[in-house]
């Protein structure tokens, strides 16, 4: 029976085939929404954030091999950090590169800001300052200390579930959760002129864009406008979704299906979307609701959406689903070559053989990079010169979970 039961927990739920195909799509209009501004395409972050707490608990439940905090902790630093720092370093050259072959008269390089810029990538404190979270040449970056906060914080989070053993439990995790959320968002954008980061894209270009934000403090303060979007409790409900869909998972995998894989639970996700996106139209009060139903509508029907591919088209869900693996890689890199693309188009403008040859060797460019990233991380090098540089060490603390979530 025990061996039964070993069985089951080693072989994944078909579900979890599914998440690769929405990280893909997700990937897919972060990148097209760079590139064409005014639509929805920015929400794929929201499903980054949700899959994420849903990937990283599911696998803390059913992990075959004992790991302390301390040893996880080390574990998902080395996961993002190296190839995170090394296209910070990058994005440091190619802004020195490209002012040094196109000088911007109205905004000259300054070295000493580009330095200080790559320090604060460096360390995860891009998005404590609006000037340098979104900042060129690489903006996409705020996303990673936006992560690195949920993992600080996911311990206490998944002791606080692990406790429960109902949905309801669950549920009141949740909703302390969706309050610190929306009480932080209020906070944020009454008093620091919040102004949710997606939120200038609008839904579709020909609907009425949302409301600005607020002008009520210094520009010399660095925390405000989209600034305090890219600390963990802005996202918080998001992320506790994702985790409690894993408990979900886990425990009643029937459930899960009945659920979130019917027919009708995609068309409640689409219309949970579909209100959250209203809600940005409607005034900035409702700001503080928007982003928690958006995120929990799309990845619903997304789900569906997956599902459905899977069954009809498996060769086209099979490449979505290579794309969603390298979706970290590729939401790291794309901007950078977009940056160095965009700034250094008047070199072959006019020229429409340059055009096409320089963008196809921009997506080149993107893709390569992405794989060496890749290549990179599977190698099991960059883990060795994390924890080279770190001292980092597997020490023989306490078991915080075992095989099968359980705590000892």
């Amino acid at each position: 029976m025990e061996g039964e039961i070993v069985k089951q927990i080693r072989q994944p739920p078909a579900m979890l085939g599914l998440l690769d195909f929405c990280k893909g799509i997700a990937i897919v209009w972060v990148m097209l929404v760079h590139a064409i501004h005014g639509w929805f395409g920015w929400q794929g972050v929201h499903v980054f954030i949700v899959l994420g707490g849903f990937a990283l608990t599911y696998a803390c439940l059913t992990r075959e091999n004992q790991l302390t905090w301390s040893q996880w902790f080390q574990r998902r630093a080395a996961r993002i950090l190296p190839a995170y720092w090394l296209v910070a370093i990058a994005g440091f050259i190619v802004l020195w590169v490209v002012a040094v072959l196109v000088p911007n008269v109205k905004r000259p390089f300054e070295l000493s800001t580009a330095m200080w810029g790559l320090v604060a990538d460096l360390t995860l404190l891009r998005n404590f300052s609006y000037k340098t979270m979104l900042a060129d040449p690489n903006s996409a970056l705020w996303f990673i200390p936006l992560i690195a906060g949920f993992y600080l914080i996911f311990p206490a989070l998944y002791s606080s579930l692990r406790k429960h053993e109902t949905i309801k439990g669950w549920l009141k995790v949740l909703a302390v959760a969706v309050l610190i959320e929306i009480v932080y968002r209020a906070v944020a954008i009454y008093w620091l002129d919040g102004m949710p980061m997606g939120f200038g894209h609008g839904v579709i270009k020909f609907l009425s864009r949302p409301d600005k934000a607020l002008d009520q403090i210094s520009d010399a303060f660095p925390f405000q406008l989209w600034a305090p979007f890219g600390l963990a409790p802005s996202r918080l409900g998001e992320f506790v979704l994702g985790m409690i869909g894993a408990f979900i998972l886990h425990q009643h995998p029937t459930k899960f299906s009945r659920l979130l894989l019917s027919w009708r639970g995609a068309l409640c996700g689409v219309v949970v979307w579909m209100v959250g996106n209203a809600l940005l139209l409607t005034g900035r009060w409702a700001w503080a609701f928007a982003d928690l139903l958006i995120a929990a509508g799309v990845v619903v029907w997304l789900l569906k959406l997956a599902s459905v591919v899977q069954h009809l088209f498996p060769r086209l869900f099979k490449a979505v689903n290579r794309i969603g693996v390298w979706s970290y890689y590729l939401f790291l890199t794309h901007l950078l070559f977009g940056y160095a693309h965009a700034n250094l188009f008047m070199l072959w403008a006019g020229k429409p053989v340059l055009i096409v040859l320089m963008l196809v060797l921009t997506l080149v460019a993107i893709i390569g990079s992405s794989w060496l990233l890749m290549r990179l991380d599977h190698s099991g090098l960059s883990t060795r010169i994390f924890r080279m540089r770190t001292g980092a060490r597997q020490p023989a603390q306490r078991v915080i979970y075992s095989t099968y979530g359980t705590e000892e």
